[in-house]
């Protein structure tokens, strides 16, 4: 029995390339099907023939890709230097697809952490947010899940702050057609959350002074 998962999670396991042909071949004809019942002639439409083929190539390689594939190899380096500031990295531009009307998600994170025994090579950052996003997904997921990975791979940190701010295709392009709201969420760990530290307002004042 193929074994699925639900959205938003990890990634689906190590497929075989047979795996992954069957999957491939499976989605492939099950869109074709899905074209022909919404009425169109997808077998002689010259236009559609090969839709459901660049569809399921698109979903599984590019726009979903992360469903299938784990998270890249992450470089760390022992934090010599015993920098006790932020650590800051913003606009880090993902594409992800909502996965209650698989309608494009565009976006940019943007990062701060507070280093304890390691940091970590600047586009691992990127690397991270843009595996995360590459499935089907809500932005509150997303937002906890790149929270989650910086969390294991820093070790010892001081506390790690996670911001997005995006637009929903699903809100801009049907229902409302509201094209000007973008949504933002965050979560916070360690010093982020202290009322006592400065670094909530340090952060937000970086993420204000570098926000697209």
């Amino acid at each position: 029995m193929e074994k699925n998962i639900l959205s938003g999670q990890s990634f689906l396991g190590k497929l075989t390339d047979e795996e992954i042909e069957k999957r491939r071949d499976s989605a492939e004809y099950h869109f074709r099907e899905f074209l022909y019942a919404l009425g169109y002639d997808v077998h002689n439409d010259p236009n559609m023939k090969e839709t459901p083929r660049r569809v399921t190539k698109m979903y599984m390689k590019e726009l979903f890709s992360g469903t299938y594939q784990p998270c890249p190899k992450i470089t760390t380096f022992p934090n010599s230097g015993n920098y006790s500031g932020i650590v800051f990295e913003g606009g880090i531009k993902i594409i992800s697809g909502c996965s209650h009307h698989f309608m494009p998600i565009i976006g940019y994170v943007y990062i701060g952490y507070i280093a304890g025994d390691t940091i970590i090579g600047l586009s691992k950052l990127n690397r991270i947010c843009q595996w995360v996003a590459s499935r089907p997904s809500l932005q509150e997921e997303m937002t906890t899940k790149i929270h989650e990975e910086l969390e294991k791979i820093l070790q010892n940190n001081k506390g790690v702050a996670v911001y997005i701010k995006a637009s929903h295709l699903c809100v801009q392009a049907r229902g409302v057609k509201d094209y000007d709201t973008s949504m933002i969420t965050s979560k916070l760990s360690g010093v982020f959350l202290d009322k006592e530290d400065t670094a909530k307002e340090e952060f937000l004042q970086m993420v204000n002074s570098f926000k697209k």
